[in-house]
């Protein structure tokens, strides 16, 4: 099943439900449908993507496969076809470059008489700065691959 013939199907079952989870998962999953569709991918990774999740998205009738298809929908988009969250790189630069930097500030910061203090500090703000610099690079880098999804 194609990704239109998808959309169609919870588009008709949103309209058919009552309930109210269902209908918010299921949109949930409409929105994001709708993004991978927008994007140009190649016929490659569409099939790939279809054939991953079609058989999740197929019989749609309860909440919990409606959590189900959307739970495995964001792990083929994310772990299969590599696409990310706005700003994904910059909040993993970060992180990465407090941990090192804090590190690196304690251990350059030891041999001097108050490095235990200002050590960790200067290390910090190197990391982050650092960090900020290199996840920016790279998020800008797949917004230009077109990666990037803003409802995952």
């Amino acid at each position: 099943m194609d990704l239109k013939k998808m959309i169609k199907q919870i588009q008709n079952s949103i309209d058919q439900s009552a309930s109210t989870d269902f209908k918010k998962y299921s949109s949930r999953l409409l929105n994001l449908l709708e993004e991978v569709d927008s994007k140009n991918l190649s016929d490659v990774q569409k099939l790939k993507l279809q054939t991953s999740i079609s058989s999740y998205l197929e019989n749609i009738k309860t909440e919990k496969e409606v959590k189900r298809g959307l739970k495995k929908l964001k792990h083929a988009l994310i772990n299969k076809l590599g696409f990310v969250t706005s700003d994904y790189y910059l909040t993993l630069g970060i992180g990465i470059g407090v941990a090192i930097g804090t590190s690196l500030g304690v251990s350059f910061g030891i041999p001097f008489e108050n490095g235990i203090v200002y050590g960790p500090m200067v290390g910090v703000s190197i990391g982050i700065i650092g960090g900020l610099i290199v996840g920016k690079i790279m998020d800008k880098k797949k917004e230009e691959e077109n990666m990037v999804l803003k409802n995952l």
